[in-house]
This record gives C-alpha cells, structure tokens and sequence, in this order.
C-alpha cells in the first residue's frame, strides 16, 4: 500500500425504521426470534450443577438410577449398599440428557443417581394417654390385662437413635422409613407384647409391686429355663427343716427383648422405661386400691406408734433395771469392803491377842527364871492342899503320896 492514499472507512447507516415501514419492522422482530428458537431447538440447554450437602448428623448413599436393568432387578445386599455411602459434606449429583422429542435440543438433564439420607438424629417417643404424649390427639399408652383380668394402662417412653456404624443396617430392613414411623409402628407394638406376656403371669397387685421385673423382660428378654422337677422338703432328725419344698417348673423359651432385637437391625434404644402410674381400666379398682392402701398405711403407722411405744417402755424398764443393777453392785461391794474391814480388825485382834499371850509366856518365865535363880535346893517340908492340887507348884515330886518322905 503507497504513502499518502488514504482509504475512506465505510459508512454504516442506520436503518430508518420510519422509511422502512411498520411492516418490514415486524418482519425484523419475528425474523430475529425464528432464529433464536431455531438456535434452542438444536442446541441442549446448560446443565446447572446440583449440590447437596450433607449434615453431621445424616448418613448418605448415592444410589444409581442409570444403568444395566438386570443389575437393577437385584436385590441390594449390606456389602452393595456400604459401597454406596459417600462420605463427601458436599455431593455434586451426576446427570444425564434425557431425550424427549425428535430435535436435539428437546429434552431434559436428569439424575444418573439419587442421593438417600439417613437421619440419625436421637428420637424420643411417649405413650402415654391424653395431651403429655408424643401425639397428643392420640391415647398410645400400652393397654394390658393381668391375670386376675383386670385390664390396666402403662404409660411409656422410648429415645432411639442410629449410630454411623449401624446407618446401613437401617437402610437394609427400612430402608428411608423415618425413625419416628419404626417407633410408632414396630417398637412400641413389641413393647406392648412383652409386656402382655409377662404381666399375664401375676396379679394386678403383683404387677404394681414388681415394675423393676417386668421392665427388664421387655428391655432384655429372658434366656432359655430348662424344666426343673418337683424338690420335696427335707428335715433332720430333730425335725428342723434343712431344704424347703420347691414346686416343679416348666421348660421355657428364650425371648429376645426389645434393645438386642432392634439393635441387630441398626436401631440403638438409649432409654426405655414407664411413665407415669398404672391406670385401670375400671376406675372403681383404682378407688379400691386407693382405700386399700391408705388402709395398709394406717395399720403400718399405728404398728409404727406401737413398735416405738413398746420399745420407750423396754427402754425406761431397762434403764430401772440398770439402775437397781448398778445399787445393788455398789451395795455388794460397799458390804464386801465392810467385811474385809471387820476381817482386817479381827486379824488385828487376834494378833494383839497372840501379843498378850506371848506377854504373859514371858512374864512366866522371868518369874520362873527369878524363883529358880532363888531356889536352895529344897523342897518344903509341910504343904496343906488337897489331892486335887497337888501339883499346884511345878516342879515339887512327892505330892501325890507316892513318896514316903513327903508329909501331906
């Protein structure tokens, strides 16, 4: 291209729609829109990105919808259904173009799966009759006979829940049936089961005064009792009883009770008891054991003031009796110290006694020492006595006649 030749840009004028007329506008318009539908029709529309996101408390599976129809007629089984949980918080859910007509761009995008999420959140139920349970316009408390057929009402609660371990063991037997429905529909019929069952072996009476037995049968069940025979009573020879006497039983089966059965399908029962009373059917019974109570309460009270009666009186007895008991000792041994007393003085005396004894051995025998230091010798020739006294003075022979020499 040479120097100095300058090439004019070409002039793009504007339609003048006033001059073209209203007619060839509107050929314009629709023009324009043939094309753009004619562009839609052969050309897919754009596949929006579907997430989901997953909570912390929910379990999820992403299930094909897309695929081998023999593979689909299959039944899933836990390993299937375990290969299919994801463990993503945020599932992008694949698609594919569904064709619905005869031109490209007619059909859909849909989901080559479906994500199913598994809510494991702890759930709690209450049976109970009137507007204090779960469903209040419902009366679900358990309805059950005892075996004096007085029919009764016992009020119960339940919390389950799914553990992440456990997540397809739920899938298997409910698949995306809420854990609030299992409660309702196959827990609580269960529990009223059981305890119709063990309820139906006792009294009325007796299902009152052993709650803490018949709540563990239905938590726990009951292993398998062999049948064990009759045992008769044993004494021995003095009559007393050694054995008592045992009635015979029969064989019984093991039950399995609510918390092991719904755990080995993934459930996990947390908390199961009763709540509330025992209501009877016939409140006439319930105001007949009202009476009866309050009479029993009375007599045990009564007893009470008696018991504690009795026992003031034992206890003022003993302690009279204590008293005297002390008195009489302290008698005992003042007298005892009073005798050892005299005996101390009588030991005294007859020392003192001895004392003067052995005084006068003395005196008799300075007096026998003085005469014989005096004596000559000689013996008097005339002594007037008589024969009994003869030998008054010791020591003088011949004066009881035998002696000649001697004069009387």
């Amino acid at each position: 291209m040479k120097e100095g030749i300058k090439i004019p840009k070409p002039q793009i004028k504007k339609p003048d729609f006033k001059k073209l007329g209203n007619k060839k506008v509107m050929l314009i318009v629709v023009a324009v829109v043939v094309i753009f539908m004619a562009f839609n029709v052969f050309k897919r529309p754009y596949d929006k990105p579907e997430i989901v996101t997953i909570k912390s408390n929910e379990t999820a599976f992403l299930v094909p919808v897309v695929g081998d129809m023999e593979n689909q007629k299959k039944f899933l089984s836990e390993d299937d259904m375990r290969n299919q949980l994801v463990t993503e918080k945020d599932i992008k859910i694949p698609h594919y173009w569904l064709q619905t007509g005869r031109l490209p761009g007619q059909g859909e995008w849909r989901g080559k799966a479906r994500l199913l999420v598994i809510d494991r959140t702890p759930v709690t139920r209450e049976w109970v009759n009137g507007p204090g349970g779960t469903n209040q316009d419902a009366d679900e408390a358990i309805k059950v006979e005892a075996k004096d057929s007085i029919t009764f009402y016992s009020g119960m609660n339940c919390t389950a829940m799914i553990k992440e371990n456990d997540a397809v063991q739920y899938r298997y037997n409910y698949g995306e049936r809420p854990l609030e429905a299992i409660m309702d529909t196959e827990i609580r019929p269960m529990v009223e089961a059981l305890y119709a069952e063990i309820a139906g072996t006792m009294p009325y009476e007796g299902v009152i005064s052993n709650k803490d037995q018949i709540i563990s049968y239905i938590r726990n069940g009951r292993q398998e009792m062999a049948a064990i025979p009759e045992s008769k009573a044993e004494y021995d020879a003095n009559g007393n009883l050694i054995k008592p006497f045992e009635p015979a039983r029969p064989a019984k089966k093991s039950v399995k009770g609510v918390i092991s059965y719904f755990k080995e399908r993934g459930i996990t029962i947390s908390v199961l008891g009763m709540k509330g009373g025992l209501t009877p059917e016939n409140a006439e019974i319930q105001k007949a054991i009202d009476e009866k109570f309050k009479a029993e309460k009375d007599y045990q009270t009564q007893q009470a003031i008696n018991k504690r009666n009795v026992e003031q009186s034992q206890s003022e007895a003993q302690a009279k009796l204590e008293a005297q008991r002390a008195l009489n000792e302290m008698k005992v041994e003042q007298a005892t110290a009073d005798a050892k007393a005299v005996k101390i003085k009588a030991s005294v005396i007859d020392q003192e006694l001895k004392l003067k004894r052995m005084e006068v051995m003395l005196m008799e025998a300075e007096a026998k020492l003085e005469r014989a230091k005096r004596w000559n010798g000689e013996y008097p020739d005339t002594l007037v006595t008589d024969a009994k006294n003869a030998n008054m003075f010791l020591g003088l022979p011949g004066l009881t006649g035998k002696d000649s020499g001697t004069q009387q």
